[in-house]
């Protein structure tokens, strides 16, 4: 977990969010874990992290696995918590196995960050539910290829999902973007240096 994942706070996704999500896969059915944007900024981050990634420059064409756009509205307003609260929670379901008793909240958040990049056990995201959450931070990416990633965990709350591959169209009107907000408002122009790995798959 990075240095001052601790003071993000909580996020309210509203209803009528379009929600993005990249995928090599046209996700008919969405997975349990749904790594996810919820704003154009973050959106355009990845497509370009991935683009780099792929080392698409001058190139007129993706290749033979492109990838897949995905789009989805919030149905009903979400909530993503704190880290503290996220870590409690992982407290509380550690707990409820037989085999553990009295986690600490550092252990219940050192089991937290390993679990972030991969998917979470059915039995936390229940523990989220109850609790009114639909979902997590994903602390990975956060900071590193966007502001506001998530992980969606609340099928309940997304609508019918939308398709389309990715164009290299797509990925220059997402460079243009960000190099234009950049230049009004300052905001941090850094290309990651490695980023497999970093994108939803």
């Amino acid at each position: 977990m990075f240095e001052g994942a601790e003071k993000l706070p909580e996020i309210r996704i509203p209803k009528g969010t379009v929600i993005n999500r990249f995928s090599y896969r046209n996700e008919a059915k969405l997975p349990s874990n749904i790594y996810s944007t919820i704003s154009d900024t973050d959106k355009d981050h990845y497509l370009v992290a991935w683009g780099k990634m792929r080392n698409l420059s001058g190139k007129t064409q993706l290749g033979p696995l492109p990838m897949q756009h995905l789009t989805f509205p919030a149905t009903k307003e979400i909530k993503i918590p704190t880290l503290d609260e996220t870590t409690k929670v992982m407290q509380e379901t550690m707990n409820q196995s037989p085999l553990r008793k009295n986690v600490s909240l550092k252990r219940a958040q050192r089991e937290l960050a390993r679990y972030v990049g991969r998917d979470f056990p059915e039995n936390f995201q229940t523990n989220m539910h109850a609790h009114g959450y639909g979902g997590i931070r994903d602390y990975m990416d956060t900071g590193v290829v966007g502001d506001n990633p998530v992980i969606l965990f609340d099928h309940s709350a997304l609508g019918t999902v939308s398709s389309k591959p990715i164009t290299l169209s797509d990925l220059k009107a997402a460079e243009n973007n960000l190099t234009e907000l950049s230049a009004r408002r300052g905001y941090p122009f850094v290309w990651p240096d490695e980023t497999a790995g970093l994108l939803t798959t």
